[in-house]
């Protein structure tokens, strides 16, 4: 069992479940988000099939935390993705946060801000989108009175993993560094 094997290497947190998941996940900028946990009795073939192309997809295992123990009906584990101004442009750490039904999307941009630990200037110029099949589905008012529509965040209606509906983050990606960050600038050419 792969989660058995991990708890003999894994750190836990000093006050965490001590209740490890396994998370499928992609690894290229066009696919860095979570797609699914997999389930506790999934077999090590069965991981290894679908993190066959170790350059696009891994299994990452974390612990899970508190409020992720117990996902009642009425409750989902959003996915969540970083990404700058394209969906395909991803970077960072995806994860899950759990939703409630109707519960208002202003609640839910908090909990992602204290998740994220980003002080309040920075977390302004954040904005939301619904994303499916790799596009902006549209942008939400996080701000407003706005609520959980589980139905839109649903695997049921969803043909594959790559097609279903995420939480993206979109910000500037901090990390790319000074020449990722004037790539649509053009060049200065001194001739002589």
């Amino acid at each position: 069992d792969i989660l058995e094997e991990a708890k003999r290497e894994f750190k836990f947190a000093p006050n965490g479940t001590g209740k490890l998941r396994l998370v499928y996940v992609g690894q290229s900028s066009q696919s860095m988000r979570a797609y699914m946990i997999f389930k506790e009795e999934t077999s090590v073939m069965e991981v290894f099939q679908k993190t066959m192309t170790p350059s696009m997809y891994m299994g990452r295992v974390e612990e899970v935390p508190q409020d992720q123990l117990v996902v009642k009906s009425n409750e989902y584990l959003v996915p969540i993705a970083h990404f700058d101004k394209d969906p395909g442009r991803m970077f960072g750490v995806p994860f899950f946060l759990k939703v409630s039904n109707d519960e208002l999307l202003s609640s839910v941009r908090e909990r992602i801000q204290a998740r994220l630990d980003i002080p309040d200037k920075e977390y302004e110029k954040y904005k939301f989108a619904l994303i499916s099949s790799s596009r902006v589905v549209r942008y939400l008012d996080m701000t407003s009175n706005g609520r959980v529509n589980l139905a839109e965040l649903g695997h049921a209606h969803v043909a594959s993993l790559a097609t279903s509906p995420y939480l993206g983050l979109d910000h500037m990606n901090k990390s790319r560094g000074a020449r990722g960050s004037h790539a649509a600038e053009k060049a200065i050419v001194i001739h002589n």
